[in-house]
């Protein structure tokens, strides 16, 4: 058989000789060409799943090599906390509430140094506290003094005696005062309002307290709806050893919140948003959808195949040749990539999809030549003369259509492009080993019985008669796919740039529809651009002009966080000073 061979491959080009005799060796040695195969395989699978990685990081995906990389690389190491920052909204019926609840989770993540390197409330915190009144303007300012001025004997007496009687009675002397008309030290409406919203609370098994400064203010019960959000700015200590670094740290910040209570004590709703959040819940659900579109990939193509194939020994072998290669392809991205990202864990279904095709190739000339009553050996060798060579220039071509990707500054699409161009060669090689081997397994005997199984003539039928319209009326087919081209390309002008990246993510996760409360509000969101400047003076200069620009809803820099008008502020607080009571802290 072997001279025979030699004899007919002597006039074909060395590649054909060459895939002509590897599989002739394959068939030969079938048996132990599987056992390595299966030894390499397990190997694989091991090294995969102890040493793959997910990387969540959004600067996983472009090269730092990039100058605005560069330039947040800087941004990163004036400002830490805002690099890889978890963003926690706390959300509640009332400012008051939503500030307490912020205040107290804050207050509890602190104690938690080796989870968190920094906690930042902005607008709350000590800080705030004692300065916060700075940052209203002087007509603000003038106006809360005034008020009060008006409410002092009210807050004297509180001061003395903090009994309900003591509030009955001074509420009583403010409705004699309107009955009488004269001009009364508070807005009694809001004063009821806001005390039979606290009994209710107690009755309801979350007690508000009541805030008179919102009352003297003339803030009433719940003030702006918007400011009822606060925001903590959480700086985690990631473990990077952990597939999803940022995992831990957000189910931390929500077990305190469940640990305070916040949702039942005070009506406060606690969210996880910013980019890791983001690019965390991405991973996990692209992670999660990832296998389910491969294990109905690789269910697809295993009905593909039956349909074609009418072979149940073929199918099989098929598609183990397949889910070999995938392993050998994983093992293979894992060692050239380590970490894969939300673009190159992808890989799997374009390999299912591609790579199947070497083997439908090779499966279905073998099953041709089978059910013609060509004898095994011979149907292996004519299948890798015949298709043999065009399969490797497929491979190539499509490989390096893929490989192309990998010197781009796009890193994901580039790693993406590694691995599958690499899968590619790699579903060839083992469609030229592995398959040969399994439908050798049984030293021919497969031959006669895959003829008897895959005799299916209704496809034959369906090819010739598809075959028979292409041929018979050439000009109807080119002007049926002109005419489509055509009508596809007025289409075209219509399709959109979206440069809202948060468009991508799944909107179901909790982090995408934080983010997208916050882009609503204007005083919370963090669609910002962030620029460094050399001075102080440069960067008043460089707000200043782009200010100017209509896309530019403003431009702030450090200045604008100090309070100005500081000496008038100051002389307006020391007045008030003489209308305020002093209150200790549990007061």
């Amino acid at each position: 058989m072997t001279a025979s061979l030699d004899r007919d491959v002597r006039e074909e080009g060395m590649l054909t000789r060459g895939l002509v005799r590897w599989v002739e060796g394959v068939r030969v040695r079938a048996r132990g060409v599987l056992g390595a195969t299966a030894v390499v395989t397990v190997a694989c699978l091991v090294y995969t799943a102890t040493h793959v990685g997910i990387n969540t990081s959004h600067t996983a995906l472009l090269s730092d090599d990039l100058p605005f990389w560069q330039e947040y690389m800087a941004y990163a190491e004036v400002f830490p906390i805002l690099d890889e920052a978890l963003l926690v909204v706390v959300d509640a019926d009332t400012a008051a509430r939503a500030r307490d609840a912020a205040e107290a989770l804050a207050g509890r993540l602190r104690e938690m140094p080796d989870r968190f390197s920094d906690v930042f409330v902005p607008g709350g915190g000590e800080f705030f506290e004692r300065h916060a009144l700075l940052y209203l303007s002087v007509d603000e300012l003038e106006n809360l003094s005034d008020q009060v001025a008006a409410a002092q004997p009210v807050l004297t007496a509180l001061a003395r005696d903090r009994s309900i009687s003591q509030l009955a009675d001074l509420l009583r002397e403010g409705i004699v005062r309107e009955e009488q008309g004269l001009d009364g030290f508070a807005d009694l409406g809001a004063i009821f309002d806001t005390i039979s919203h606290a009994a209710r609370s107690v009755l309801e098994g979350r007690p508000e307290p009541v805030s008179w400064l919102d009352l003297v203010s003339g803030g009433g019960m719940g003030g702006d709806p918007e400011s009822a959000k606060r925001l903590i700015v959480l700086a985690p200590n990631y473990d990077y050893s952990d597939l999803l670094p940022a995992n831990e740290p957000m189910r931390v910040v929500r077990a305190a919140a469940d640990e305070l209570e916040l949702a039942d004590t005070l009506g406060a709703r606690v969210r996880i948003t910013g980019n890791v959040a983001l690019n965390t819940e991405e991973m996990i659900t692209v992670a999660r959808q990832a296998v389910f579109a491969a294990v109905i990939s690789f269910g697809l193509v295993a009905l593909l195949l039956g349909f074609a194939l009418r072979s149940r020994r073929l199918v099989v072998s098929i598609l183990t040749t397949l889910f070999v290669g995938l392993v050998w392809t994983a093992a293979f991205g894992t060692f050239a990539v380590g970490s894969l990202n939300v673009v190159s864990v992808s890989f799997a279904v374009l390999f299912i999809g591609l790579g199947v095709d070497f083997g439908i190739h090779l499966g279905m000339r073998y099953a041709e030549l089978a059910r013609d009553g060509v004898a095994h050996a011979a149907a292996l060798a004519e299948t890798a003369r015949s298709v043999g060579g065009s399969l490797v220039l497929c491979a190539v071509t499509t490989a390096t259509g893929f490989l192309v990707f990998v010197p781009t500054d796009y890193q994901a699409v580039g790693e993406l492009g590694l691995i599958s161009g690499a899968g590619m060669l790699v579903s060839l090689f083992c469609s030229l080993t592995v398959l040969p081997a399994i439908l050798s397994l049984d030293d021919g005997r497969f031959a006669a019985r895959e003829g008897a199984e895959t005799s299916w003539p209704g496809a034959s039928r369906f090819e010739r008669s598809l075959a028979a319209l292409s041929l018979s009326k050439p000009r109807a087919v080119v002007g049926i796919a002109f005419l489509s081209a055509a009508a596809f390309a007025l289409v075209i002008p219509s399709v959109r740039f979206d440069h809202n990246v948060v468009a991508m993510r799944d909107a179901s996760t909790e982090s995408a529809q934080t983010f997208d409360d916050l882009l609503a509000d204007s005083d919370t969101s963090p669609w910002s651009i962030d620029l460094i400047a050399p001075s102080l003076a440069d960067a008043m200069r460089i707000a200043e002009e782009l200010g100017t620009f209509e896309f530019v809803e403003r431009a702030v820099t450090l200045r604008d966080y100090v309070p100005d008008e500081q000496e008038d502020k100051l002389e307006i607080l020391a007045d008030l000073a003489f209308f305020v009571p002093r209150f200790t802290r549990d007061d």
